[in-house]
């Protein structure tokens, strides 16, 4: 992949969307719709329940495929391909190495144990520090079956010590390695002592899942310790500072999007795992709710700022309208002379059924954006690292069915 030419198509794929991305739905109301093409509500108003699902969470378009609308987001879906990094998931461990770890968890270990090792032995760096290691499930696993001595580096010394006890629970076998657990916070100082001490220049680090600027904290530190390299995941974009933590390299300074929001970021972080037909219902139940209440505070009472109104329980979403709508007017210290009756009969108008219906076709088309994001967000970290001499690598590494931040950005010296 050439990375400058994917991130130009990228930036100007996105440029005459911005009014999509860089404002959530809901808080344009009632002018939100008018970014949205008419004839792509409409065609999505054509499709039924089944058809969206598979839409919208299946990237099925073969019911669209000559519509505009089909050929907008089968663009988008060429533009966020990203090589797979072939690495069979072998299994050869015994059970206690996976105790207490979970499917996503385990699925992303084995993988990067033989990732790692494949790096460790083409680069032969001394020792591993896993990036937020928490109990250490990762470091363990690699020190003791990969024979790579681990740093499992974390913040949260009460997670370290439940690590130390299960090592001492489970010891490692004659070929295994040492973990280390170090508590310590690295972004303060990215050259400062302990760090030096920990990130060495012959060291290799790993951020699975580094939230927000964590990632970009990684990167800097790997960079300015010239280390042997480095694996990075991201996640959490929506803790990014739209004024320091976009657009970061020079070329995306030179040739990117401005307008980066916490609504976009929110976006980028979108899951992108396959959803069940069930989930997909239940996510409309949850739009068409908290879009109603929102028209609610608008209409009715004058309110023409977003009140933040938070996430329910899965059940709150299927009780009647006025329940949960009573229920989140208490939570937010509102007072409301409208009774659950009341709400109801708002709730099943004709014309509020209508807005709802286009306000969530608008969503799938929105939500398809997603992807595209997190693509600019991650090509800018890449040519971050390049601009600093270093040749780095955009791969998949896990299944999106799994876990659905699957993009590592590499570099190794």
């Amino acid at each position: 992949m050439n990375f400058k030419d994917r991130f130009l198509q990228i930036s100007e794929f996105l440029a005459p969307y911005k009014s999509m991305w860089v404002n959530e739905i809901i808080e344009l109301y009632p002018d939100g719709l008018e970014a949205y093409p008419r004839e792509w509500i409409e065609l999505l108003d054509t499709l039924d329940d089944d058809q969206l699902y598979r839409l919208d969470c299946l990237s099925d378009y073969g019911l669209i495929e000559n519509s505009e609308l089909g050929q907008w987001m089968k663009r988008m879906n060429e533009l966020c391909q990203v090589q797979l990094k072939e690495i069979p998931e072998t299994e050869n461990l015994p059970d206690w190495a996976f105790n207490k770890v979970k499917g996503k968890k385990r699925h992303e270990i084995l993988i990067l144990a033989e990732v790692l090792k494949e790096i460790q032995n083409d680069k032969a760096f001394s020792h591993l520090v896993d990036i937020g290691g928490g109990v250490g499930h990762l470091a363990r696993v690699m020190a003791h079956y990969k024979g790579i001595e681990c740093i499992s580096l974390d913040i949260n010394q009460e997670f370290q010590e439940l690590g130390k006890k299960r090592l001492e629970k489970y010891p490692k076998p004659p070929q295994g390695r040492d973990v280390k657990f170090i508590t310590h916070d690295f972004t303060h100082e990215l050259e400062g002592e302990m760090t030096k001490k920990i990130f060495t220049k012959d060291s290799f680090s790993l951020g699975l899942h580094t939230c927000g600027p964590l990632a970009i904290k990684h990167i800097d530190c790997a960079l300015k310790n010239q280390t042997r390299g480095l694996l990075n995941f991201g996640c959490c974009y929506n803790r990014l500072d739209p004024e320091s933590d976009i657009n970061i390299s020079d070329f995306a300074k030179a040739h990117g999007q401005e307008g980066f929001n916490t609504f976009t970021f929110t976006l980028a972080s979108r899951g992108h795992s396959s959803m069940t037909k069930e989930d997909f219902i239940h996510k409309r139940r949850v739009k068409d709710y908290r879009y109603a209440l929102h028209i609610y505070f608008h209409d009715i009472l004058g309110i023409k700022e977003l009140i933040p109104v938070g996430d329910s329980h899965h059940r709150e979403y299927w009780k009647d309208f006025g329940e949960y709508a009573l229920s989140k007017i208490e939570k937010i210290g509102m007072e409301t002379q409208w009774k659950k009756e009341d709400f109801d009969k708002f709730f099943a108008q004709d014309s509020l059924q209508k807005s709802l219906n286009q306000l969530f076709k608008a969503n799938i088309i929105r939500w398809q954006l997603g992807r595209t994001l997190e693509l600019y967000i991650l090509l800018d970290r890449i040519l971050y690292i390049e601009q600093s001499g270093k040749k780095a690598q955009l791969l998949q590494f896990f299944s999106s069915d799994l876990s659905p931040r699957n993009i590592g950005v590499l570099y190794t010296e």
